[in-house]
């Protein structure tokens, strides 16, 4: 459908390349699967890895899951349960997004910047760019910054600011919404049926898969753990 609707558009020639085409094609491909779905294996990986976790978060999902199936609940009611979403804060800023440099250029004018000991001038042209692992992974900012550990969000939203899983400002992922939508109905749909291992009812246990497995390990843009990994594979029984 995108495809098409781009062929059908007013569009310059040059804009319905092959090659750009292609170039469109990689980026929904990534974008719009591997970013979501490697949230939602490391987010399973450590709610099943810390039954605490899992309990306090299945505790607040019984108000809105009823003998396993979700009520009549809208996105906009999941976003208010507060352990919910710092789950699935604490799932995307283990996960990253984005493991390669993002750059923004100023390409008009000089840039002043003042770290409190000395004001740095960045000439107009100059690519700026940082990690999302080396923010996410910053211990002055995150204390005991590889831990997954959901209350740091709770009541302290200043550091809703230093989550950049989706990157900031105008060209950040077009897809965010969408894919905030998919994380809380999944993981609510998922963990509101499924307990973990010292569940009575349906259960979900890891299978051959420990912390190594979702770990950063190479960056080829895309963060990738190491290379024997075969992902967070789990059981399911009732």
């Amino acid at each position: 459908m995108i495809f098409r609707e781009i062929l059908k558009s007013n569009l310059p020639p040059e804009e319905k390349s092959l090659d750009r085409l292609w170039h469109d094609a990689q980026t929904l491909n990534i974008a719009g699967s591997e970013t979501t779905s490697s949230a939602l294996g490391n987010i399973t990986y450590y709610l099943l890895a810390q039954p605490d976790i899992l309990k306090r978060l299945r505790d607040e999902l019984a108000t809105v899951v009823k003998d396993g199936r979700i009520t009549e609940t809208t996105t906009a009611e999941l976003e208010k349960l507060p352990y919910l979403t710092a789950v699935i804060k604490e799932g995307l800023r283990l996960s990253f997004g984005t493991a390669g440099r993002l750059y923004r250029i100023s390409p008009d004018k000089s840039l002043i910047y003042n770290d409190g000991k000395r004001q740095w001038d960045i000439p107009a042209g100059t690519p700026v760019a940082m990690s999302t692992p080396l923010l996410h992974l910053n211990a002055k900012t995150f204390p005991s910054p590889t831990s997954f550990d959901p209350t740091r969000w709770l009541d302290n939203p200043q550091l809703d600011r230093y989550l950049v899983s989706f990157s900031k400002g105008p060209r950040n992922c077009v897809g965010m919404n969408l894919a905030w939508a998919e994380l809380y109905n999944t993981i609510t749909a998922v963990f509101g049926h499924y307990g973990g291992v010292e569940c009575e009812g349906p259960r979900m246990e890891l299978y051959k898969t420990t912390e190594r497995d979702v770990l950063l390990a190479h960056e080829y843009f895309m963060p990738f753990t190491w290379e024997g990994s075969e992902g967070v594979r789990v059981t399911l029984s009732s």
